[in-house]
C-alpha cells in the first residue's frame, strides 16, 4: 500500500548523473521500474517481506532509488509467484510544481479540523513536533468519544509548510537513452524537453 507510481511518464528510469533520481545503467538496464509507490511513503506486509528477504532479492537488485528498488523487489517476488496486492493510498506532501497549487494543499490538508485530515494515511515531510501535536489532539478527540472537531492549524511548523517546489527540468533525460522510448512515442532528449514543455503549459 501506498502512494503508487505505475505509469511510464513517472516510471522512467533517470540516467542524469547530476540528478538526485539516478540510476546508474549496470544497476538497472530497463527503461522505466515496475509499479512502485513513492516517497510519501509505503506499508508492505510481513509475509511478503519475509519472501523478498529469504530468497535473497535485494541483493540481486540493490538500486540507488530505494522507492523503486522496493518496487522491484515486490514485483519480482510477484512474478515468482507471491500473492501481491497493490492499493493506492491517499497521501500528502510539500512539494509541489506550483506554489499556487502548494497553497491549495495547505489549505486542505493543514487547516481545520482534525476529522477532515483523518482520511490522510500517508503524510511526507512532517517535522517531529507537528506528528507529537497531532497525536495529542488524536488522544483528546479519543478521550471525547470520537469528536474529532478540534482545529488542528496550530501543529504544523513552518519546516512542514515549507514549499518545495518540483523540478521537472531533469527528468528530460529520463528517456535519453538507447533503445527507450517515453510515453505515448515520445524518445529521446529533443522530443521530451518537448513533453515537459507541454506538461508545465508551453514553459520549460
Amino acid at each position: 500500500m501506498g502512494s503508487m507510481t505505475s505509469n511510464t511518464s513517472t516510471n522512467g528510469v533517470d540516467r542524469d548523473p547530476s540528478s538526485q533520481w539516478y540510476e546508474p545503467l549496470e544497476n538497472w538496464p530497463n527503461c522505466s521500474y515496475p509499479r512502485f509507490a513513492a516517497g510519501l511513503g509505503y506499508i508492505i506486509g510481513g509475509t511478503l517481506v519475509r519472501r523478498i528477504i529469504n530468497e535473497g532479492i535485494p541483493e540481486r537488485y540493490m538500486l540507488w532509488n530505494e522507492d523503486a528498488a522496493m518496487g522491484v523487489w515486490i514485483d519480482v517476488a510477484r512474478q515468482r509467484g507471491a500473492n501481491v496486492s497493490y492499493f493506492k493510498l491517499k497521501a500528502v506532501g510539500n512539494s509541489y510544481p506550483t506554489l499556487e497549487g502548494w497553497q491549495k494543499e495547505l489549505k486542505w490538508f493543514y487547516q481545520g479540523p482534525l476529522k477532515k485530515y483523518m482520511g490522510v494515511m500517508l503524510h511526507h515531510h512532517l517535522s517531529a513536533e507537528a506528528i507529537s501535536c497531532l497525536r495529542g489532539v488524536e488522544q483528546r478527540a479519543q478521550k471525547l468519544f470520537g469528536n474529532y472537531s478540534e482545529p488542528i492549524d496550530a501543529c504544523f511548523t513552518d519546516e512542514d509548510t515549507e514549499f518545495r517546489p518540483i523540478i521537472w527540468d531533469k527528468s528530460a533525460t529520463r528517456w535519453a537513452q538507447p533503445g527507450c522510448e517515453g510515453p505515448a512515442g515520445v524518445a529521446g532528449m529533443p522530443d521530451l524537453v518537448q513533453f515537459h514543455r507541454a506538461r508545465r503549459g508551453g514553459r520549460l
